[in-house]
């Protein structure tokens, strides 16, 4: 695409039954200044979608500070999943060769952003076994003030009939499952990272390592040889000493839980 160098700010336009129509007076003004008939050239450049934006920043920020991860910072934790996820752009480098940068967000329209957030998300709870998404609403609602409580009229308050015995207070039936321990996800996180192939041996060994540390400070103490037993087998997995499967049955036996709590869904 050609690339026009001007000083002056693009024109925003809206499209209304086929024709672009200025979206501010300042808009219609500049249009003013150029002859009627006059042929422009025009390239189409759609608003990122600002809300997804600020939604993906959000997310990022509270998992890096909630959870162990390789990354210490926003800008390195989303290239790095741009890189793993390939979104990326080529380039020529000034020696002729072709390189690949991690692509801008605000170039992607509004299906391939939502399709980036998604791929994501998935990455990100394969990597810290925490839905992220469900990380930020609850660290959302930690921060936003509590309404006040509504008040009531005593002869319009009612009281709600308790459940029938036999009878599950939630609708679906049945109480939830626990969410796993910290041991148990530390464990999920690790063996996932090790056979994790969207990234190369040498990110995964170094992703290891910095999750190692940061999940010691999410553990009891006393687990804290169980990290570096974890440590060593996600190691053994990305050497091809042992497998997965292996080491999945293994601890999900050591620690009392289920394979599939081992497993990324």
């Amino acid at each position: 695409m050609v690339q026009i160098k001007t000083d002056q700010p693009p024109f925003r336009m809206r499209i209304e039954h086929g024709h672009l129509v200025p979206v501010t007076q300042y808009d219609a003004e500049r249009l003013d200044t150029f002859r009627a008939s006059r042929e422009l050239l025009v390239y189409p450049t759609q608003q990122p979608n600002n809300k997804l934006l600020a939604k993906f920043h959000a997310v990022l920020g509270e998992v890096i500070k909630s959870c162990p991860t390789p990354w210490s910072n926003v800008e390195t934790a989303k290239s790095a999943i741009k890189l793993a996820l390939g979104h990326l752009t080529p380039f020529k480098s000034l020696g002729g060769h072709w390189r690949h940068e991690p692509r801008s967000l605000t170039e992607m329209n509004d299906k391939e952003l939502s399709e980036f957030f998604d791929e994501a998300m998935a990455l990100l709870e394969r990597i810290t076994g925490v839905d992220p998404l469900t990380l930020q609403s609850e660290a959302a609602s930690v921060d936003a003030p509590e309404d006040p409580a509504p008040i009531t009229s005593p002869e319009r308050e009612t009281k709600a009939d308790p459940p029938s015995p036999g009878q599950s207070s939630s609708e679906g039936g049945g109480p939830s499952p626990p969410p796993p321990s910290p041991i148990v996800r530390c464990c999920r996180a690790m063996l996932d990272m090790a056979s994790n192939e969207r990234f190369d041996p040498r990110q995964r060994q170094e992703a290891l390592a910095k999750m190692g540390a940061r999940w010691k400070q999410e553990v009891a103490e006393a687990d804290h040889p169980k990290v570096k037993q974890f440590l060593t087998s996600a190691n053994a997995i990305l050497k091809g000493e042992t497998d997965l499967e292996t080491a999945i049955d293994f601890y999900a036996e050591a620690l009392g839980c289920a394979p599939q709590d081992l497993r990324v869904p």
